[in-house]
């Protein structure tokens, strides 16, 4: 986080990938659905969202994922200050995934 910088309108959004399948996974560009996150703030202030954790399976070209609210990622006493805005939709997020996970 201290390589970002401290940029008071921004929050950090911290993602993790696994690959199950058996051959290297490259990834160009990740979109992440973030109205479907929650924002937390830090005791310094900082902005935070819900951790992410991208599952691509062996053999698949697509990804499951999960939101993870309760995360090691987030820093210590970190309190939600904002529910997500709009619900998840997930069959368009694992879609738009599916080009980068081929």
């Amino acid at each position: 986080v201290e390589l970002l910088g401290n940029i008071p309108h921004r929050a950090v959004t911290p993602v993790e990938i696994v690959n199950e399948g058996t051959d290297n996974l490259n990834i160009e560009q990740l979109r992440i659905p973030v109205t479907a996150l929650s924002l937390y703030e830090t005791p310094s202030d900082h902005l935070w969202t819900s951790s992410m954790r991208f599952t691509r399976q062996h053999g698949l070209g697509s990804a499951e994922f999960d939101i993870l609210d309760e995360s090691a990622h987030l820093p210590a006493d970190s309190v939600k200050i904002a529910e997500a805005r709009s619900p998840l939709q997930r069959k368009s997020v694992i879609h738009a995934f599916s080009s980068l996970f081929s």
